[in-house]
């Protein structure tokens, strides 16, 4: 009540919770961690000073090939994934039209409730690429991550999305 304007929410989930009440209210908001483009889309009172969630696939893929320099990656998904399908598709996007290839990323999908990875591990193995981006949530990249070391893959590159910050 008499707020003016408001700095938050925390992440794109509360973010979204919020967005009603400002609009219903006409209160100015300002998302500093949102990342969902639908929070500005769906509230002219509502705006972001954070990057879109896909921003995060183009900006791995060019991170693979201008400080990794490969020609090749992997892309992870747990099956159902809407967001990490978002951000994998901006990742072969922006991968493909630097390239020039069609083929430069190879996507690789597991159910959700998968607890031993290794026919995972052999199919990116397979794959002849050794960096993989894994768009996933904090957990998920923990318990595949360390399953890949135990089973001797200490070599493979391992990129992210902004949901990794909760591992830390």
């Amino acid at each position: 009540q008499g707020a003016v304007v408001v700095l938050g929410s925390y992440k794109s989930t509360l973010s979204l919770a919020a967005s009603d009440v400002f609009k219903e209210n006409k209160i100015p908001a300002i998302g500093i961690t949102c990342t969902n483009p639908i929070i500005t889309q769906t509230n002219k009172y509502y705006s972001r000073v954070c990057f879109v969630d896909a921003f995060q696939g183009t900006y791995a893929a060019k991170y693979v090939i201008e400080h990794l320099k490969k020609n090749g990656a992997v892309a992870l998904k747990v099956e159902g994934d809407d967001l990490a399908a978002t951000m994998i598709e901006q990742f072969e996007g922006k991968m493909n039209r630097t390239l020039g290839s069609e083929n430069s990323v190879k996507i690789l999908e597991y159910p959700k409730d998968t607890t031993d990875f290794t026919e995972l591990f052999d199919r990116i193995e397979a794959t002849g690429y050794d960096t993989i981006f894994f768009p996933s949530s904090s957990a998920a990249a923990e318990e595949v991550i360390w399953q890949a070391s135990e089973d001797g893959y200490k070599n493979w590159k391992w990129l992210g999305a902004s949901s990794w910050a909760d591992m830390w």
